[in-house]
């Protein structure tokens, strides 16, 4: 069921998909004055389009009729990283315009469906989802079945009401990205804080030299060992949602378990895999999976 007034299409029914420029190396040039922007596969992120770190070309290797049009939706065709296949963005309306070849454009095709819209049905999570369930590819380049792609069925209500969906999005993805900037910037300032906290102190004017660097003349230089106890966690228990100890692994926490393994506050460090090093804090009794336990010994004096 959908409303009065919208209308379902195939996706090349509305859209023309386009395919961007290949180069060699010997194609790149540095000096900004000297070439021209190109977009690639790392400036399609999955929250949009990121202009950081724009390839730049040398004139003679663009060719003029691959000039992306404003507003086209960018689709990232191949990847080695099937996560990354089927990311998108939306070229803006004041360039660059150009973009590669592991690129795909969706360029909207007269009045049916706005751009902005177009690239909100591209982003879409169950759109996402449908693209990432049909990636081929062996154990190199994973890429977008066309063919597949030019058949999905999109429903698109009235121009007007596009627009105005659109912008509504538009509006809180706004919102979200100023939040964001927000958050970035306090992680900065915290960890410039934690630095000198941690190595400078608080009000101390008298400094001395050490192994690990200057430190208040009245801060002391310990090993680790000599003030905590290392061990390693155990065996996952069963899982119970009734329970209420918390089982600790390296990404945090994983379930709850009625079992428990520490009781004070201890630090879970990672031990292997893709959070070896994360570090997590429980704040009571707990379990904790094969990672590294640390806790106090008897001559640690804080907390």
């Amino acid at each position: 069921m959908v409303p009065d007034g919208w209308r379902e299409y195939r996706l090349d029914e509305i859209v023309s998909f386009v395919r961007g420029l290949s180069w060699s190396k010997g194609d790149e040039v540095d000096d900004p004055d000297r070439g021209i922007p190109v977009l690639s596969i790392p400036n399609v992120q999955p929250y949009g389009l990121d202009l950081t770190d724009v390839r730049l070309l040398r004139p003679e290797a663009i060719n003029p009729e691959k000039r992306g049009k404003p507003g086209t939706v960018l689709l990232v065709g191949s990847n080695g990283n099937p996560d990354r296949v089927g990311n998108c963005a939306q070229l803006p309306s004041n360039g660059p315009f150009f973009f590669a070849s592991f690129l795909l454009g969706l360029e909207p095709r007269g009045e049916k469906v706005d751009p902005a819209y177009l690239y909100r049905v591209m982003a879409d999570p169950r759109m996402q989802k449908q693209v990432s369930s049909e990636v081929q590819g062996s154990t190199g380049l994973r890429n977008i079945n066309a063919r597949t792609l030019k058949s999905y069925r999109v429903t698109l209500p009235p121009n007007r009401e596009q627009r105005k969906i659109a912008a509504i999005l538009t509006s809180v993805e706004d919102a979200i990205a100023a939040t964001r900037a927000v958050i970035d910037q306090t992680r900065r300032v915290k960890k410039g804080l934690l630095q000198t906290l941690m190595t400078r102190g608080i009000g101390h004017t008298r400094f001395k030299k050490t192994e690990i660097g200057e430190i208040p003349e009245a801060w002391d230089v310990a090993r680790f060992d000599d003030l905590f106890d290392l061990s390693s966690g155990k065996e996952r228990p069963e899982f119970d949602s009734d329970a209420g100890v918390p089982v600790w692994g390296g990404n945090g926490v994983m379930g709850y378990s009625h079992e428990v393994l520490v009781k004070e506050p201890t630090v879970v460090i990672g031990r292997v895999g893709h959070y070896c090093g994360v570090v997590h804090s429980t704040s009571g009794p707990a379990w904790i999976t094969d990672n590294v336990v640390v806790q106090p010994n008897s001559d640690f004096s804080g907390v």
